[in-house]
């Protein structure tokens, strides 16, 4: 049997790849976009609407059965602080929901960090809330005001969730 060295079979082996190369290059770039075909490509990473702040409890005093009020606009839910193995985190009244306010101890000093978190598009620009402890003493630590949200689509611009956060300073 004669050997196949360039010839007929390195003619046809040269056409194939003269058609298909152009073709693979195609089928790559589709691939790797998923709206060139009017469908959407989106992942899913999760992510929820939120504000948040830190309290200096410094002049709360021992802040272990500090009253916390934490109001959004009007509506305003009080819970109490908790020690636990050394770390102070709250307890809010509550239907079960995730929703609402929420805290723990700050990774540095004596303080409280809190996060409200909110249900999908109920966050409104201007929106006022308002953190405050008081401790068994009387101290207190507080903050309040308007906050600005911004808007994060992390899955992507026309990609699901829609989530809204805010940091009052």
């Amino acid at each position: 049997m004669p050997a196949i060295r360039g010839g007929t079979f390195g003619a046809i082996r040269r056409a194939m790849l003269r058609t298909l190369g152009p073709l693979s290059l195609l089928a790559l770039a589709l691939v790797g976009c998923g709206d060139v075909l009017d469908q959407k490509s989106c992942t899913a990473i999760g992510c929820n609407s939120q504000v948040s702040t830190t309290l200096d409890l410094t002049n709360v005093g021992d802040a272990a059965g500090a009253k916390v009020v934490v109001c959004r606009n009007s509506a305003c839910v009080e819970g109490t602080v908790n020690q636990q193995n050394g770390q102070l985190s709250c307890s809010f009244q509550r239907d079960g929901s995730f929703l609402g306010p929420s805290c723990n101890q700050a990774f540095s000093g004596n303080a409280l960090s809190f996060t409200y978190t909110l249900a999908d598009g109920e966050a409104k620009d201007g929106d006022t809330y308002s953190f405050k402890v008081t401790g068994k003493t009387g101290g207190t630590a507080s903050k309040e005001g308007a906050v600005t949200y911004q808007v994060s689509r992390p899955n992507g611009p026309d990609c699901e969730p829609v989530c809204s956060q805010a940091t009052l300073s």
